[in-house]
């Protein structure tokens, strides 16, 4: 299994962070000509002596990120979202002014 620098264990030691291995993930973020070369079969990886599941994907601060470095899944969930709220907009347009609908819309 891939390990973590040793470097990466002694920060979380020397400010006394435990990871909850419940709610935590992780990451392999490369291109993909680079991923072609990592060995993708790992399922998890140890960081600070514990042991966290690989992701194929991951929400970060809002951003969708994936492995390959490309944000197509990201700019669909957002396109996802928008189209949703705009759904939205006739279920409360008897609320809004003309003026507000219009740049709402």
């Amino acid at each position: 299994m891939p390990r973590i620098p040793p470097t990466s264990d002694k920060w979380y030691l020397q400010n006394v962070v435990q990871l909850n291995s419940d709610k935590s993930e992780a990451l392999v973020i490369s291109t993909a000509n680079q991923l072609c070369v990592v060995d993708s079969s790992a399922s998890s990886v140890s960081v600070a002596g514990v042991y966290l599941p690989v992701a194929e994907d991951m929400k970060v601060l809002g951003v969708v990120l994936v492995r390959c470095l490309t944000f197509h899944k990201h700019v669909s969930m957002v396109a996802q979202s928008c189209n949703y709220h705009a759904q939205a907009i006739p279920h409360i347009r008897h609320l809004l002014t003309t003026e507000l609908a219009q740049r709402v819309a």
